[in-house]
């Protein structure tokens, strides 16, 4: 798979042309340096060669001329005379007329090779002329022309390697990007369990790998939690209508009997009524526990403040028949928490109301004091449960095998454990048939522990 940028080139062929022009251009920039500082290097020492030999031609020319060797002579004897095989010699009488040597000096009008390369040589006199000097940059340039087919030579060779080097090593950058590409676009198509993406360097790709690994096992943990409250909303509304159902169908049965004259007698209307009546609260019960706990999980806005368990609990035992507050036996103690106290109220009370539901013994309240949280602690006498039934005894309309006949929706522990941890507290229970019920509510005792 290739890389693609918005404008459709592969980037991993756009970072490879990169490199190799980079290389390239080193190597061309290289071979014009060498051949430019071989050059120098030359007329240097071309020019270095010619000044030294114009003693020794002056001196040969005047000793020539004192013997009476005609000039045209001298001139042709100092135009062979080569000091080295790239100098030319021309020699030239008092009139400016080339008696010996070539009619036009090589390099003659090339400002390039005579102002930067500095190929301009040396003019002096001799007894009836002069002479001039220069070197002749035809060799030299033919030597050039011969390393510069050498270097297009390497220049192509160090594109091919440049090229396979680079594209290797690009592909081994671009390798984490094209994985992650390829993990975005699974979960842009909807694939959310997707390995994570391999990367061990250090580097820029290194981190945005981490980062997209970090963030694809957000969502997916996201994903699931969205999939357990859906599940749990299509339950919850599935055992709703199914407790709901139960008192409209008696509701409903009986008001049919009553239209169609089914019952003709007094008790009878009575009995009726009193039925329509318990099944009507119930309903209204049930409402109420569904709109608190739709209240609880939007965790809706309430005002915590530091409230005393002991004003929360007498509230709550206030509040019991006669019948029912006998049996509740107070173990003392006393703490503080940051709650609201309206869901902790609601909370006791359901608890207590449920230990008082299913048994006939004595219900025992206490509560302590910790450092970090005050607990309350709620214990009955009653046939307890076994351990598969505790652990699913905080579950919405969870009711065990043997309450079938005893009145209730199976919201009063989940309401219980909502407001724990509303409140950012905890609950726990620990049941067994030996021994009866005993429900523990934690809450915090300072303000920051509050909705964690």
């Amino acid at each position: 798979m290739h890389f693609v940028n918005e404008r459709g080139g592969s980037l991993v062929n756009r970072i490879t042309l990169g490199y190799v022009t980079l290389a390239a251009a080193l190597v061309i920039c290289t071979s014009f340096a060498t051949a430019a500082f071989a050059i120098i290097q030359e007329v240097r020492s071309a020019n270095l060669t010619l000044g030294s030999d114009q003693v020794e031609v002056s001196l040969a020319a005047a000793s020539l001329h004192a013997h009476g060797v005609p000039f045209r002579d001298v001139a042709r004897i100092l135009e062979i005379r080569q000091p080295l095989p790239n100098i030319v010699t021309q020699v030239l009488d008092e009139r400016n007329n080339v008696v010996a040597g070539p009619l036009i000096l090589p390099n003659s009008g090339n400002v390039i090779l005579e102002n930067f390369f500095r190929f301009r040589g040396i003019e002096y006199g001799i007894p009836g002329g002069y002479v001039r000097e220069v070197m002749d940059s035809r060799m030299t340039f033919a030597a050039i022309k011969s390393y510069a087919l050498f270097n297009v030579a390497s220049v192509l060779i160090a594109i091919v390697v440049a090229w396979l080097a680079a594209r290797r090593i690009t592909i081994g950058a671009v390798r984490p990007l094209l994985s992650t590409t390829v993990a975005l676009n699974a979960l842009a198509d909807g694939n959310f369990e997707i390995a994570p993406v391999t990367e061990t360097d250090g580097t820029e790709v290194g981190a945005l790998v981490a980062a997209f690994n970090r963030a694809a096992v957000t969502v997916a943990a996201a994903l699931q939690v969205r999939d357990r409250a859906q599940l749990d909303i299509r339950r919850f509304v599935a055992d709703a209508g199914h407790e709901l159902r139960t008192p409209l169908t008696v509701i409903i049965g009986y008001l049919d009997a009553l239209r169609n004259g089914l019952v003709k007698d007094g008790a009878g209307t009575e009995r009726v009524l009193d039925t329509l009546l318990a099944e009507s609260r119930r309903m209204r019960n049930l409402v109420n526990d569904l709109i608190t706990l739709a209240r609880l999980d939007r965790r809706s806005p309430s005002e915590p403040a530091l409230v005393r368990l002991r004003e929360i609990l007498r509230d709550v035992v206030e509040a019991l028949e006669g019948s029912a507050r006998d049996r509740l036996v107070d173990a003392g103690g006393d703490a503080a928490a940051f709650v609201d106290a309206s869901a902790v109220h609601q909370a006791l009370r359901n608890i207590i109301d449920n230990a008082l539901r299913y048994t006939t013994g004595v219900v025992m309240v206490e509560i302590k004091s910790g450092a970090d949280a005050s607990v309350v602690s709620i214990s009955d006498e009653g046939p307890g449960m076994s351990s598969e039934e505790a652990q699913s005894v905080f579950e919405r309309f969870y009711r065990g095998h043997r309450t079938s006949d005893i009145e209730g929706s199976g919201l009063g522990l989940a309401i219980v454990r909502q407001v724990a941890e509303n409140a950012g507290g905890s609950v726990s229970l620990v049941s067994s048939p030996e021994s009866g019920t005993t429900v523990k509510v934690s809450l915090p005792v300072v303000g920051g522990a509050v909705g964690a």
